[in-house]
């Protein structure tokens, strides 16, 4: 069926995008979509229908922090999590503080932490390609891929200065550093000792010899901190490229707030999923720190396959102070809570149809919503439109889709690129917008340039969503 031999590249998600275009009903021909305008100035919403309100305001200065040249390429699977923030804390503060388990060897820094200028962000990407460039970046030189990679920025702003990715463990130590800038061997690139004849040579270069991060083939969920650790889920995809398992993984954090790679844990018994014949629950799509109510809630979606692979929403949620105690995990099984992860996967479970396999639910901080719930999310998992909808709670009711964005990054490259996976980031953004990201991949083959395979970032201003909740009210009249 393809072209290209998958050996290197085992568990892609550009062939899963393909299986899974198909299971949705056909490649979407977004070629043949209409240009909307780009312009941050919001139109007449008493002119539009709720459904159709777009208010395209690019982030430009965020997807140049992601243009490199060489070393860390291009990824997709883009989560956030702020690492001077700790959900264990049931404090309505929480978002400004810094709470920590005193008594755990891997709580960070308070004050590295809480200074202003040391506010650290945790990113998350999912398949991830190193290597060099060429054609003054244009084009992919020598790369390989992980399954997953990490980026640490300080700072709220776009600063390529202030980042620092890290992908791989060092083969000579086994430790967990950032990848190196050199493109091939070198006089200044690192030597071994030739046994037989005691001459020096060069070695390749380190990304070279890629492995995966966490020391297993994963993809990588939302994550949140709890009790001085990192906690995230991660996806072991098995046959049709349908997760086989969800793992729970926790990293610690170092003196100075930053991951600890040496102190990684992965509980391969988490029961973030349940599988039958006519559907799949899987949890950690994304995580809800916001709630006031003492709980967190871990959010994931329905595969139904009865209904061609629809994505549906589906929740769960723990008390903030044993989270990471799974007992005391409970389900909504579309009447009540259950303690039965199997509960979630029933029809009746799911809150809102049609949602991607990665989005986000935060509190909206603003405006005449404020306290109320966004929902950020793709339709039907790929197209080129970011939706959203407003829940009275984490949990919903959610009203009406309302589509935002057009993206028209697939008209810059040959046919075939898609978008994906659209999903909200609230440590950027102030009480006036947030920041929102989404996916960009050449379906059904290996993306052939490191632009077709980086994440884009549009903002999304709360007073669009005021308007378009007005609207709809409206019009409900």
């Amino acid at each position: 069926m393809f072209a290209f031999s998958l050996a290197p590249f085992r568990r892609s998600k550009r062939v899963a995008l393909f299986f899974a275009t198909l299971t949705l009903g056909g490649l979407p021909d977004f070629a043949s979509s209409p240009i909307f305008p780009q312009t941050p100035v919001l139109r007449n919403f008493a002119d539009l229908p709720y459904s159709a309100v777009f208010a395209q305001e690019e982030a430009p200065e965020w997807d140049a922090l992601l243009e490199r040249r060489d070393g860390w390429l291009a990824a997709d699977g883009i989560y956030s999590v702020e690492l001077g923030r700790d959900a264990a804390a049931n404090d309505a503060n929480a978002s400004n503080a810094v709470k920590v388990d005193a008594n755990s060897p891997t709580s960070p820094n308070l004050t590295a932490l809480t200074a202003p200028t040391a506010r650290k962000t945790l990113f998350l990407f999912s398949d991830t390609f190193g290597g060099s460039t060429k054609n003054d970046g244009r084009d992919f030189g020598e790369r390989t891929m992980t399954n997953h990679s990490f980026a640490v920025l300080t700072g709220t702003a776009p600063n390529p200065e202030k980042i620092a990715f890290f992908w791989r463990r060092a083969p000579e130590n086994g430790e967990f550093t950032p990848i190196k800038q050199d493109s091939r061997p070198s006089e200044n690139a690192s030597k071994r000792e030739n046994s037989e004849t005691g001459e020096e040579t060069p070695t390749l270069p380190e990304r070279l010899a890629p492995r995966n991060p966490l020391g297993v083939d994963r993809w990588l969920q939302d994550g949140v901190v709890w009790r001085g650790r990192v906690w995230t889920s991660a996806l072991l995809v098995g046959a049709g490229w349908k997760p086989e398992r969800v793992d729970a993984v926790s990293l610690g954090l170092d003196a100075n707030g930053s991951p600890d790679f040496n102190d990684v844990r992965i509980d391969e018994t988490a029961p973030f999923s349940f599988k039958t014949e006519k559907a799949q629950v899987v949890f950690g799509a994304a995580i809800c720190d916001d709630a006031e109510d003492g709980f967190l809630y871990v959010f994931g979606y329905l595969d139904r396959f009865d209904v061609g692979s629809r994505k549906d929403l589906v929740v769960a949620r723990a008390p903030r102070a044993s989270f990471g105690d799974f007992s005391t995990w409970r389900y909504f099984d579309g009447r009540g809570w259950s303690p039965n992860v199997a509960d979630a996967a029933r029809p009746e479970a799911g809150l809102v149809e049609r949602v991607s396999t990665e989005f986000s639910v935060s509190k909206i901080p603003s405006g005449a919503n404020a306290g109320r719930y966004l929902l950020v999310y793709t339709p039907g998992v790929i197209g080129n439109e970011i939706a959203f909808r407003v829940g009275e709670t984490p949990c919903g009711p959610f009203g009406p889709e309302t589509v935002f964005y057009r993206s028209t990054v697939p008209r810059q490259f040959e046919r075939g690129v898609r978008c994906y996976n659209a999903k909200a980031h609230p440590a950027f953004g102030d009480g006036e917008k947030i920041l929102v990201s989404y996916n960009v991949n050449r379906l059904g083959t290996l993306p052939r340039r490191p632009a077709e395979y980086r994440p884009r970032f549009v903002w999304l201003r709360y007073s669009t969503v005021d308007a378009a909740v007005a609207s709809r009210e409206q019009n409900a009249r």
